[in-house]
């Protein structure tokens, strides 16, 4: 299922060099070098991504990929503006790494957002020294060492790298060993300390050199997320089965209105033949199919039985299900394009959601994608060559929430899911791009609709 899961950052804090203080509720996660320095801390709780494996939505651990992505203060709109430190005199960093490492024990983010107290004798309640500062991890718990670990250790056992080159770019890191670890149970997940490089760690520069990242806490489009994705997608080729092609068969099991997990592996036989049974999904198994040409007739229908349908411990009777063959000479072209081929134009248009629609935070929309034949009412059901892009804008600037990623063919239908709870509050739209017979077609803005602040935390 290519269903795409954001994953918001649950705790952030920013770490100062010989300081107590803490500003784990700051809206900007600050780093800088120069003496003194400062680190990151983030974390991001798995037990979503957990659900979705336990539940087959995600069958395959091996398939998961996970990107950390996070927005730099500098760039929105010029690489000059948004300096929100401490310190006035700190320059924007440029041309340097940043280096991304486990950390060892759990954390407390804590309630404070400014470094300075108010010189009164009045609690200051955006002034705080609980929770985690450079010295310790949580009240009355220190870190191993201070700043969370030595340069030495960050040096030796950095888990990712990214480099910056102007300075103004975005987080965004491929993390899935990491996180695949932790939902394997092999790894603890405490989150990931950032600092800059070693050599950059340790110089003193006249000016602190600084880059700042949007955290949770912002009061922007731009909460930072880790961004889940399944390495495979539905792509039933029952009304489109070609002799000498790989073909995928699917079945689903449908209960009052939901997709469930039978009790086991179902089976399945073509023409007398057992093939294996994968699952795509939850409720949703396969079987891959290729029919030789000189074995089997085209244009003739042929059945899959599939078998051993357990549900609740009830067991189920076969279902038989059919496919008609179609040529290979439909889908295969060699030589010289195809004769009788005809250039047929698909237009795209959404259904699920309503344009302009106001949807409350937490929905799980399955968006179907209709495509009719440009100048004709002749409907097309199932379309090859289709992806969706989720996006915002902030201004004139085009923000992806979601990049192009596959729409999901099924037996009489295109769809994907977008699940609304791993949205920020505020106006989306969504495009689809066609790719047929070397073309590629976006169109553009065919939905728009807002997700509306239901007042609960973004992290569910």
């Amino acid at each position: 299922m290519a269903i795409v899961t954001h994953t918001f950052l649950d705790k952030t804090n920013s770490i100062i060099e010989g300081e107590n203080v803490n500003i784990g509720m700051n809206p900007i996660l600050e780093l800088y070098y120069g003496i003194p320095v400062s680190r990151g801390l983030i974390h991001f709780d798995i037990n979503n991504i957990k659900k979705k494996l336990e539940d087959k939505t995600y069958p395959d651990i091996t398939k998961l990929h996970h990107r950390l992505k996070m927005k730099n203060v500098a760039g929105l709109r010029t690489p000059y503006q948004h300096r929100f430190n401490k310190y006035n005199e700190a320059e924007r960093a440029k041309s340097f790494d940043l280096v991304f490492f486990t950390i060892d024990r759990d954390w407390d983010m804590g309630g404070g957002f400014d470094y300075l107290k108010d010189g009164y004798d009045t609690v200051n309640i955006i002034y705080s020294e609980h929770g985690s500062n450079w010295y310790q991890c949580k009240d009355y718990t220190k870190w191993a060492n201070d700043g969370v670990f030595t340069r030495e250790y960050i040096q030796a056992n950095a888990m990712y790298m990214q480099h910056f080159d102007v300075g103004n770019e975005d987080i965004d890191i491929d993390i899935t060993g990491y996180v695949n670890e932790c939902l394997a149970g092999t790894r603890d997940n405490y989150g990931f300390g950032v600092a800059f490089s070693h050599d950059l760690d340790e110089i003193e520069t006249p000016a602190l050199n600084y880059v700042g990242f949007f955290t949770d806490h912002t009061h922007t489009f731009y909460h930072p997320y880790v961004e889940t994705r399944y390495d495979d997608y539905i792509s039933d080729d029952r009304t489109n089965f070609y002799l000498d092609k790989d073909n995928r068969l699917y079945f689903y099991a449908n209960v009052g209105g939901k997709m469930v997990n039978l009790d086991e592996l179902p089976t399945c036989c073509v023409s007398c033949t057992d093939v294996p049974v994968k699952q795509a999904t939850k409720g949703v198994y396969y079987i891959e199919v290729n029919l030789n040409s000189s074995e089997f007739e085209e244009e003739t229908m042929y059945y899959d039985t599939w078998s051993n349908l357990k549900y609740n411990g009830v067991k189920l009777p076969d279902v038989e299900l059919y496919f008609t063959t179609k040529a290979p000479r439909a889908y295969f072209t060699f030589g010289l394009p195809y004769e009788t081929k005809k250039q047929e134009t698909i237009v795209p248009s959404i259904s699920g959601i309503n344009h302009r629609e106001q949807i409350e935070q937490g929905d799980v929309r399955k968006i179907n994608v209709n495509c009719k034949i440009a100048y004709t009412t002749k409907q097309q059901y199932a379309v090859d060559g289709l992806e969706y892009r989720l996006y915002s804008k902030a201004s004139d600037i085009e923000v992806d929430v979601i990049e192009w990623t596959p729409v999901e063919r099924g037996y009489n239908e295109n769809f994907f899911l977008v699940d609304t709870k791993e949205l920020a509050p505020g106006k989306y739209f969504i495009a689809i791009k066609v790719m047929k017979d070397m073309e590629e077609i976006i169109h553009r803005e065919l939905c728009e609709f807002d997700i509306l602040d239901n007042k609960k935390d973004l992290r569910g």
